[in-house]
């Protein structure tokens, strides 16, 4: 799972990413895997957004994504010292985040009620 923040530095440092995922393949892992890409911190409707979205959709086509978006309910929640979860569950980052845990976990909890 990558997460990637939308920022500037963070777009420029996804090429880098993909050249050490190559040589961790190359050199120790030639089953290694990207099962999903998280775009977080994302502000909505902006260029710089859109535009580490669609790089990563490019370079990882294979992988589950995601959008997680930028909202100041996380700092607070920090700054209370409670989860996210409690400090306010109807948030869209808490909703974006729990659609992100189902997407991931599905197929486990499935064959984990299958036994």
């Amino acid at each position: 799972i990558i997460p990637a923040k939308a920022g500037g530095l963070d777009f420029m440092g996804i090429g880098q990413l993909n050249e050490t995922l190559s040589r961790v393949r190359r050199r120790l892992n030639k089953s290694q895997r990207t099962v999903a890409v998280l775009c977080t911190m994302a502000k909505a409707n902006t260029n710089l957004t859109d535009g580490v979205v669609a790089q990563l959709k490019e370079d990882y086509p294979e992988a589950y994504h995601a959008t997680i978006s930028d909202t100041v309910r996380v700092g607070e929640a920090s700054f209370a010292q409670e989860p996210l979860t409690t400090f306010d569950p109807r948030v869209k980052t808490m909703i974006e985040y729990k659609a992100l845990s189902e997407a991931l976990f599905a197929p486990v909890l499935e064959e984990v009620r299958g036994r």
